[in-house]
């Protein structure tokens, strides 16, 4: 259903930030069918290899034929990542440092696997008020070596519990990523409509007469042009300027969002933030004068593995980067988008030329995503080169500790 613009931004620009709003309650609000977790269980004749309790954050692993000479207590276990759950006098074992919450019964006979689809570690999982409950439910369910329901399992967890395990363990990449979507369209379309409407007013501002002070500007420079300079290097004042003049509401809010912008893009210089998604949507509501909504059954998650893949490049991009940058001249560092930057690593043997052309391409999409310019559309779908830049990770790493040797 379309819904009336409720700001002051042009009917074009509204829809573009709707678009990012919609993506970002995608990743903030999803649906519950979309978090639930999927249930699944083994009996000793389906165990294959790796159906092992791993221990020592998964340096060592278990066989389910060996748990019942396990003697030590729960301190004991929980200083190896090893928890259990006691269901009619037996236990069933399960790593705390696991995506997946395998849970072995301490006969070896059975296994039940409880797997919510994002990265989550099961000891962050068990923090979550109702989780422990829950699970006993599901494994109580499973102490006769036929399989329940498995949708009767699913009904331990309820739709506001999956809620709350996923506020407190968001899907960090896919948010990061969808706060960075709409900040920058944000903060464009606001200095545009500023600068538009509003150079005159923002020109008599104390803040803009400070600004003046320390900028030396050409002579004739336009004050629009003097105006957008100031916002576009003062965000914190540009975001509150907005808000004076009724662009956007929840201003000093909406700027701190900043550094989780800046995390994504500089996580070498930015460290992580605590994100809570319900909050995130509401606070970009409130901005932009929308109705809350939750979200509908019918809307995928397909964001979450696009989002994802794409920070795990920028993750190694920087990654690549922070080596390369060591080994090239000073004077070229900061120049990634010129040709000089990679002949210079070329010649000194850090990079072939093929190497060169997946790392340029990858990050001509990264900063479409992370500039929203005109490339946007297109390189937010595509997921380029991310098998050959975590391979190119591994390469470059080699490749430095045989220089520095």
């Amino acid at each position: 259903m379309k819904t009336k613009n409720p700001t002051l931004f042009s009917n074009e620009d509204w829809k573009d930030l709707k678009t990012s709003l919609n993506h970002l309650r995608a990743v903030c609000l999803p649906p519950f069918q979309a978090i639930r977790p999927v249930i699944t269980f083994k009996t000793q004749a389906d165990f294959q290899w790796d159906d092992a309790l791993k221990w020592g954050c998964g340096s060592y692993s278990i066989p389910p034929s060996e748990l019942k000479d396990i003697w030590e207590n729960k301190a004991t276990l929980n200083a190896s990542d090893v928890d259990f759950i006691m269901v009619e006098g037996q236990k069933w074992f399960f790593n705390t440092h696991d995506k997946i919450g395998n849970f072995f019964l301490q006969d070896g006979t059975r296994k039940v696997e409880i797997e919510f689809p994002y990265w989550m570690e099961m000891g962050k999982v068990f923090k979550t008020p109702g989780v422990r409950s829950a699970v006993f439910n599901v494994l109580s369910q499973c102490m006769s070596p036929v399989f329940p329901d498995e949708k009767k399992l699913q009904n331990s967890f309820s739709e506001n519990l999956c809620f709350d395990i996923y506020c407190k363990n968001p899907s960090r990449d896919a948010t990061e990523l969808a706060i960075l979507e709409i900040l920058e369209k944000l903060r464009t379309k606001t200095v545009e409509y500023l600068e538009k409407n509003h150079s005159a007013d923002i020109a008599l501002e104390r803040s803009f007469k400070k600004y003046l002070k320390s900028r030396v500007f050409p002579v004739n420079t336009p004050e629009k042009q003097q105006v957008k300079e100031f916002l576009t290097g003062d965000k914190k004042a540009m975001y509150r300027l907005a808000e004076k003049y009724g662009i956007i509401k929840n201003a000093d809010n909406i700027f701190k969002y900043e550094d989780i912008r800046n995390h994504i893009r500089h996580p070498d210089e930015v460290s992580e933030h605590p994100i809570k998604p319900d909050k995130v949507y509401k606070d970009f509501c409130l901005a932009l004068n929308e109705t809350i909504t939750s979200n509908s059954k019918a809307y995928r998650l397909s964001r979450f593995g696009n989002n994802i893949v794409i920070a795990q490049q920028l993750t190694c991009l920087n990654f690549i980067w922070n080596i390369l940058d060591q080994h090239v001249a000073p004077e070229l560092q900061k120049k990634k988008n010129k040709s000089t930057y990679y002949d210079d690593l070329v010649e000194k043997g850090l990079l072939t030329p093929k190497e060169v052309s997946v790392i340029r391409s990858s990050r001509l999409v990264c900063n479409a995503i992370a500039h929203s310019n005109g490339f946007i559309k297109n390189a937010r779908h595509k997921v380029m080169h991310y098998k050959e830049l975590f391979n190119l990770v591994c390469l470059l790493s080699q490749r430095h500790q045989n220089i520095r040797r």
